[in-house]
């Protein structure tokens, strides 16, 4: 009896794990952006550029920096980090940053404020599998979730000359299964579909 048991039990675990791959492989991320280009700025392009997360966590920053960075750097853009330029120990007034942009030879500031974000998950179905011997039934029971996140984001680029606004856009997106969910994701899909975008309307080439 036991050797069954041990079987009928190696079989629904192989269903479980076969159904949470499933799950995993049919996940997705969308994402929509909407932007503006000032009709002055039709022509701007930037080389180095300083980029600013606000109000972002620690670790969302980080992927932020990295997969923003890595896209940026396929098309020849070098990518400096606001703090490291301009200490948070004091203010920096428009005088000072200029010359610190002038120093570094920075053409262009991108600013990416996280506006809302949540992440949730849903029960999915139960698996049920039961053994009887005799009078005795013995099973074993399993949900599988499902996860979902999204967040959405105001991005700026600013001409560090004029200090205008060339470029402004929202763009928000939303994940949903295993491989899709979470900060890395949120991170990879921002930066993919922001230079995207940049090189649509021209701004990068």
């Amino acid at each position: 009896m036991t050797i069954a048991f041990n079987s009928t039990f190696r079989t629904f675990l192989r269903i479980v794990m076969a159904l949470s791959l499933v799950l995993s492989l049919s996940a997705f991320r969308h994402t929509d952006i909407e932007g503006y280009t000032d009709p002055d700025f039709i022509d701007f392009k930037f080389d180095t550029v300083v980029l600013q997360l606000p109000n972002a966590s620690i670790d969302f920053k980080r992927h932020v920096v990295k997969r923003l960075t890595r896209q940026l750097k396929k098309k020849g853009i070098r990518v400096l980090l606001h703090d490291d330029l301009f200490a948070p120990t004091r203010e920096w007034d428009q005088q000072s940053s200029a010359k610190v942009y002038e120093l570094h030879g920075v053409d262009a500031g991108i600013v990416i404020t996280l506006g809302s974000s949540g992440s949730d998950t849903t029960p999915g179905m139960v698996m049920y599998n039961a053994t009887t011997t005799g009078a005795t039934t013995t099973g074993f029971a399993t949900q599988v979730t499902y996860a979902h996140d999204y967040a959405s984001f105001e991005i700026a680029i600013v001409d560090t000359e004029s200090m205008r606004t060339v470029w402004v856009g929202n763009l928000a997106t939303r994940g949903s299964g295993l491989l899709f969910v979470g900060a890395k994701s949120t991170a990879k899909s921002l930066a993919k579909n922001l230079v995207r975008e940049w090189k649509r309307v021209g701004h990068l080439n």
